[in-house]
Order: C-alpha cells, then sequence, then structure tokens
C-alpha cells in the first residue's frame, strides 16, 4: 500500500475526529476511553481492504488499563468474528472507522467489566500462543473431576481415560507403541468459567484459580499430595452456558519440601521454594463426540457400533460413509485380499494390493479418526455367521454387501432361527449401476418366498432385464464380473444409508429399498429395462413394505 493512500486514510480519520499519525505505516491514535488516555495502533495489512484492519493496544498503555478480556497475547484487539464478518470492500475508508469503533466498544466494555465472562476466549488465546507443548484430548465427560492418563508421543501429548484407551488411541495414530513406564497420571478439573477473570501463567496461579473457581479443590489438593514428585497435568475444563475450553498445565513436581511431611505439603510454599516452572499445555479436544458437535450438524449419531459383512467395493464405501455419519465402532468382514482390478472402485487404493480388505478397510477408517475402533476377521463369511452370532449382536445394524445369493439365504435361516436379533441390511448393485437395492430386514420374514425366486434365486424385483448377459471378463482370466463405476456406487451408498437412517430406522418391518441409477442411459449402452423402470427418472428411490 502506498504512502500516500496511507495518508489518504489518516486525513479520513481526522476528519471523523480522531486524532492520528502516521508511523511506520501504521496509524497512532491518542484516545481516552472511560477516563483512561491510551494509544491505539491500526495496521492495515498488505490484503487491504479484503482483510480487516488490526487493532493494537500501545504497550505502555496496557500497564494502565485493568485486565480484560479480548486481548490477544500480541496486544491486538479480538474484535470480530471472522467467521460471520465480511469486510466492506467497497468502502476501505469506513472499514478502518468501523473497525476502530468496534475495538474502542471491546476496550469500555472492559473496563466496566461488561464482557466480563468472555475471559474463555483470553484462555484460549493464551494456551494456543504460549502453550509450549501440544496435546490431543480423546476423553468423553468433563464436567466432573476425574483421574487421567497421558504420555508424549513425539513431541506432543496424548490423553485418555484409561491406559488400555491410550494404548489404542496411540496405535491408531501410528509410530512407535508407547511404553507402560513412559504413562504419566493427570487430573480433569471443571471450573466455573462465569467467574474466572485472569490467566494463571504460574504454578501457585493455578493453585489459586482451583480454590476459588472449582467445587473440586480437595480432590486436586488430594491428587496432588500422593504425587507431589511426578510431572502432572492438570486439564481445565472452563464451563460457561455457551459451551467449555479445555486448557492444560503440566506441574514439574517439586517433591516435600524440607519442614513438611508427605501427604501434608503446603502446595504454595511447595511450589514457591520450586527452582522448576510448569508449562502451558495447549489442548485439542479430539474426542468423537466433540468433533461431530464441531464437524457436523449437531445430529444424534445413529448406530454406534456396525458390522459390516463384505468388505469390497460397496462395504469400502458404505464404512466411509457411516464413518462421516459417526458410527464409532465396526465389525468387519471379509476372507479376500485387495487386487490391482479393485484399485477403480474401492475406497482403498493401489497400496493396499495385497492386504486383506478388511485390514485395510479398518486401518484407513482409525487413520482418518484415531477414534474408531475396529475388528477385522479374515475368515469365511458362512463360517463367522456360525461361530460368531454373538459379535453380530453386539452390533446396533449390520449391513450384507457380497453380493451371494447363497449367504444372504444363510443370513434369512439364522434370522428366522432367531440366532441373528439385529437389523439386517442386504445391499447389491445391477449392471452399470443401473440400479441398486437395500433390503432392510428388522424382524424374522421368509424373504424368499416374498421378494426372492423361490427356483432360481433371482430377485423379483430387478431394474436391468437379464443382468447375467452384462457380466464381463477378460481374457485369460476365469472369474466374470459386474461393470459399474466407483463414482455411481458412491452415490448409490450415500443416497440409500441416507434413507436408511431417516425413514426405517424407527419402524418395526421390513422393507426393500430401489436406487435407480441413471436410467437414462440405457437406449444409448444397449441395455435394456425392466418395464416397471421405464418411466421412473433418474437417481429415484422407491420404498416398499414387504412383510
Amino acid at each position: 500500500m502506498t504512502e500516500d493512500q496511507l495518508k489518504k486514510y489518516v486525513t479520513y480519520l481526522i476528519e471523523q475526529g480522531y486524532v492520528v499519525e502516521l508511523e511506520n505505516d501504521k496509524f497512532k491514535i491518542s484516545i481516552i476511553i472511560k477516563e483512561f488516555d491510551i494509544v491505539l495502533w491500526c495496521s492495515l495489512s498488505r490484503f487491504f481492504p479484503y482483510e480487516i484492519p488490526k487493532i493494537f493496544i500501545d504497550s505502555d498503555s496496557g500497564k494502565i488499563l485493568p485486565i480484560m478480556p479480548h486481548l490477544y497475547t500480541d496486544d491486538s484487539i479480538c474484535i470480530f468474528d471472522k467467521g460471520k464478518v465480511v469486510p466492506n470492500v467497497n468502502e476501505p475508508e469506513l472499514l478502518i472507522v468501523d473497525t476502530i469503533k468496534a475495538a474502542i466498544t471491546v476496550i469500555e466494555d472492559g473496563i466496566t467489566k461488561k464482557n466480563h465472562h468472555d475471559y474463555m476466549n483470553e484462555f484460549e488465546e493464551y494456551w494456543s500462543t504460549k502453550g509450549i507443548i501440544k496435546a490431543q484430548m480423546f476423553v468423553d465427560e468433563l464436567n466432573e473431576a476425574k483421574s487421567l492418563f497421558w504420555v508424549f508421543k513425539e513431541e506432543n501429548i496424548i490423553i485418555a481415560e484409561s491406559v488400555s484407551r491410550l494404548h489404542e488411541i496411540s496405535d491408531a495414530i501410528g509410530g512407535e507403541k508407547i511404553k507402560e513406564k513412559k504413562i504419566q497420571i493427570g487430573l480433569l478439573v471443571p471450573l466455573d468459567g462465569e467467574k474466572v477473570d485472569r490467566i494463571p501463567k504460574t504454578d501457585t496461579d493455578i493453585i489459586k484459580i482451583i480454590e476459588n473457581y472449582t467445587s473440586y479443590g480437595a480432590k486436586y489438593n488430594s491428587f496432588m499430595q500422593k504425587n507431589i514428585d511426578k510431572n502432572i497435568l492438570i486439564i481445565f475444563n472452563l464451563v460457561i452456558p455457551e459451551g467449555s475450553m479445555i486448557a492444560g498445565w503440566i506441574h514439574c513436581g517439586p517433591g516435600v519440601p524440607k519442614g513438611f511431611r508427605k501427604g501434608h505439603v503446603n502446595l504454595n510454599a511447595a511450589f514457591g521454594l520450586s527452582k522448576e516452572t510448569g508449562l502451558a499445555v495447549s489442548i485439542e479436544n479430539c474426542h468423537q463426540n466433540r468433533l461431530f458437535s464441531r464437524g457436523g450438524d449437531g445430529s444424534e449419531i445413529v448406530w454406534n457400533k456396525v458390522g459390516i459383512i463384505g468388505c469390497g467395493s460397496i462395504g469400502s464405501y458404505l464404512a466411509n460413509a457411516l464413518a462421516a455419519s459417526g458410527t464409532e465402532k465396526y465389525i468387519l468382514v471379509d476372507n479376500e485380499r485387495l487386487k490391482y482390478e479393485n484399485v477403480a472402485r474401492h475406497s482403498c487404493g493401489y497400496f493396499w494390493v495385497d492386504c486383506y480388505k478388511a485390514d485395510a478397510i479398518g486401518f484407513n477408517l482409525q487413520k482418518h479418526n484415531p477414534n474408531i475402533t475396529y475388528e477385522a476377521y479374515n475368515e469365511n463369511a458362512h463360517g463367522f455367521l456360525e461361530d460368531s452370532t454373538d459379535k453380530i449382536n453386539e452390533c446396533n445394524i449390520v449391513f450384507v454387501a457380497v453380493a451371494s445369493v447363497a449367504l444372504e439365504h444363510h443370513i434369512n435361516k439364522l434370522k428366522l432361527d432367531n440366532r441373528i436379533t439385529v437389523p439386517i441390511v442386504l445391499l447389491w448393485v445391477e449392471p452399470y449401476a443401473f440400479g441398486g437395492h437395500a433390503v432392510f430386514i428388522r424382524k424374522a420374514q421368509n424373504l424368499y418366498n416374498e421378494i426372492f425366486d423361490k427356483y432360481s434365486m433371482e430377485y423379483k424385483f430387478n431394474i436391468v432385464k437379464n443382468g447375467a448377459d452384462y457380466l464381463k471378463r477378460e481374457a485369460g482370466c476365469q472369474s466374470t464380473y459386474m461393470p459399474y463405476s466407483g463414482f455411481l456406487l458412491q452415490q448409490y451408498v450415500y443416497q440409500s444409508l441416507e434413507y436408511i437412517m431417516s425413514n426405517y430406522w424407527d419402524k418395526k418391518g421390513n422393507y426393500r429399498l430401489t436406487w435407480c441409477g441413471k436410467l437414462s442411459d440405457a437406449i444409448q449402452m444397449g441395455v435394456e429395462i425392466s418395464e416397471e423402470y421405464e418411466e421412473i427418472e433418474d437417481f429415484a428411490l422407491i420404498s416398499k413394505r414387504i412383510d
């Protein structure tokens, strides 16, 4: 930005009644706010007016002002929510004035304590910029004090509620396995965020804030007395009506000073005598509930644990879709390994060739989100069904994506015999993805008298006539395959899954769902469509009850 342009803005600000000078390409603004004679600095980025100006409190002015929220650690003022405010790029002079006015309001509210409860923002800024150590926390239920376990992983910390969960998260993240002797203890302490009015920056500050702003002071003191010679991680959950903010602090255990007995140490005195200084820890809450409340639409997760029998193309995209909906636990069953020819329409690509499909899917899910846990069974599905119905019945729902009439018949028999008690969904597609089907089975029913031909076992409601005619075979290959694209397959999976979640889950009956692909392409591709579907629009969904 040119000096002439900056001088033009200075002239405009003076015309608006501000006392302004231009120094080092910044506007120095002398102003009296609530009887405090202070200096503000206004800085324009090289992207102004597409970015909002930054307003700073002069360092000397900051010394005379009372402690207040909405001040970043570089003395700049948090003015606007960048996610909500759009700069007025057409009127840059007005944008500067509006920003200065907003900064003055923040300072006025801080002096009069009108925005007292906003200290949560101060905590967040301090810990995000001054936290020497970064941590990822995988802990639910933050509103009660409880013990935690933590370990250094590379240069960061991971935190969990149990040692076993810490190992699971560590394995999911990758790298070297953690050693038991490296695991340390911590304590979660909820604070009354409505009352907190200052940032703790020393060990004794931490002690005072716990004494004043939580009902768990006795538990904290007892915990510290038992572990006075250890490095202890204290996690704060500042609770206010609008939500909460999490920060951490590592007490470098001072041990028992002279004149005190173990279990009866004055913590203020011990840390006052210690040469070690505690460390601020920047905490990212990575627990599943937080991720999906922050990164989702707030909807309740439909299924926490899901079984997928068949980890081919449909099963792989189904697993991804379920993970995106918030499903956390998986049972994956498939005895086949991924081949090169699977890469074009499987969510696990070239890297996973020769690996078991179930292992590849589970590993991919966990790498995307370490909260996810899975059990992979690389075995014959018939054997798994016979030997592990207890595992199946642990799930909220089981999806079967094998396109095997024999296996589906086996599952239907187990459902009739009441050995499988959870809802089942059978999934498959037709050639070129002109159609896809989902049969939702909640109650025992002989489906092979209802929707399958008793003798041929063919589905009675296929979209493509004589679908077997369109199966293909590569030269020299003895196995046939069905042609369809991974792109259309994903549409089938996501549309069908959403419909099942929204329309079937709370109902008692059995249903068949038909997904229609791009039927308008059938004629030019020489594919014959059943009369029932000739007038149906592309990508339509058709639902029928079958019991």
